[in-house]
């Protein structure tokens, strides 16, 4: 059986399966189901007893998903001690 094919260049693809938007987002459908379940995942469409994803909620979840290297808050950030807390001394011997 042939691996459902996603054209997101086509302008007519409004809505993908669950098996589609798994190939679009480079995850096993598993995963996309069980984040459908604890409300992770992208926001989806059920068309009776289909789920659907519109392409615009897959673009709009991974933007959602980008964050910043880093380097770019590295002066904001304070850095934090390497031993948190008071260390003992070892007795003199």
């Amino acid at each position: 059986m042939a691996r459902p094919t996603v054209d997101i260049d086509d302008p007519k693809t409004l809505v993908v399966t669950p098996e589609q938007a798994a190939l679009y987002l480079k995850m096993s459908p598993w995963t996309l189901r069980h984040y459908r379940r604890e409300g992770r995942g992208p926001r989806f469409a059920r068309i009776g007893r289909y789920v659907m994803y519109p392409m615009k909620e897959l673009e709009r979840w991974v933007e959602s998903m980008t964050v910043e290297p880093a380097f770019y808050h590295a002066e904001q950030v304070a850095r934090k001690p390497k031993f948190p807390g008071k260390r003992k001394r070892q007795p003199a011997a």
